[in-house]
């Protein structure tokens, strides 16, 4: 979610590269329906053992909602935990959904 990115850039000059990368890839704001809330609120109760926050749990419901959305994040519990409100994976964009050291 944006407002993640925004809290790991907390410079001006990172947020300026983020907005030139954003522009450069066309990058678009989604628009969730106001239904979508109680999808994302019964995702978040459906995974509440592992404490799943609300950007987890809006990107879950998106790629549940698209199914052709591949996520691209290096957020480990997309690729070990969270599912998408019919139980199947989430597709990611990247091979091992981790960053490595050296990579």
């Amino acid at each position: 979610m944006l407002s993640e990115c925004c809290f790991l850039l907390p410079r001006g000059f990172l947020r300026q590269r983020m907005r030139f990368l954003f522009q450069c890839l066309g990058v678009a704001v989604l628009d969730m329906p106001a239904t979508w809330w109680d999808d994302t609120f019964d995702w978040m109760e459906s995974f509440r053992e592992h404490e799943p926050d609300l950007a987890d749990a809006q990107l879950a419901i998106l790629c549940s909602k698209k199914p052709e959305f591949r996520l691209w994040t290096y957020d480990e519990g997309f690729r070990t935990t969270w599912r998408r409100a019919d139980g199947s994976r989430i597709p990611l964009a990247t091979r091992t959904g981790t960053a490595r050291a050296g990579s």
